[in-house]
């Protein structure tokens, strides 16, 4: 596998708010507003000087943007810095056994994802309702009878009317009973090991036994656990 971190980095900044062109030959920057300050005041009638008050609200104006300015450009670098902590951090998740929380999934607009969870029993019937930020249920899924253990679904990324969702993230909650009705213990949660790094959308995602996790859903970084010998 190939990472490519200096285009993560890029792909990072970017949402991070990093560097664009963002000024254009006809913009009025500080050095600009100067001289038309300093043009107004030559060029001021002497029978109606500029009110005192006005200039030196002017002038505070200049020092506000001059600031602002300053502020943006510290912004920007540690934008970048900040992305090129954080994708190398990922990178070096890659072989590495960890525990993440699938309560919340990432959806691209357009596309599918896969995400898992465990059951602490077998199940009769098994539910896997998605939410949007307003907590509104947009899709429901049924699984059917499931074994205990590890479970896995597919979401196409459509609600309940076929209608494509937008991007962002999603609460997922899974419902599961057995066959006298009880509910059946859920654990929403994926482990495995991290076997790739996706820079997409603007942060690091990682692939963890066909679940995408995003780094602050991971809980614990560790080794593998050793099967009990006979």
């Amino acid at each position: 596998m190939v990472i490519d971190s200096s285009s993560a980095v890029h792909s990072s900044s970017n949402a991070l708010g990093g560097p664009a062109s963002r000024s254009t030959p006809d913009a009025l920057g500080p050095d600009a507003f100067l001289r038309l300050l300093v043009t107004q005041i030559r060029n001021q009638d002497p029978m109606a000087p500029m009110d005192t008050d006005n200039m030196m609200t002017q002038l505070s104006q200049l020092t506000s943007v001059e600031r602002l300015v300053a502020i943006d450009g510290r912004l920007e670098t540690l934008g970048l810095a900040t992305a090129g902590i954080a994708n190398s951090q990922a990178s070096d998740l890659v072989g590495r056994y960890v525990e993440a929380d699938t309560s919340h999934v990432l959806l691209a607009e357009g596309s599918s994802l896969e995400s898992g969870f465990e059951l602490g029993a077998g199940a009769a019937s098994a539910t896997v309702e998605f939410r949007d930020a307003s907590g509104h249920v947009v899709r429901t899924l049924s699984l059917g009878a499931l074994a205990a253990g590890p479970a896995r679904f597919t979401w196409d990324g459509r609600d309940e009317t076929g209608a494509t969702l937008p991007s962002g993230r999603y609460g997922v909650t899974v419902r599961a009973v057995d066959s006298d009705g009880a509910p059946v213990r859920v654990d929403l949660r994926t482990r495995g090991v991290v076997d790739a790094v996706r820079y997409e959308g603007g942060y690091p995602a990682l692939s963890v036994a066909g679940t995408e996790v995003v780094m602050g859903d991971v809980r614990s970084i560790g080794a593998p656990p050793v099967p009990l010998t006979p």
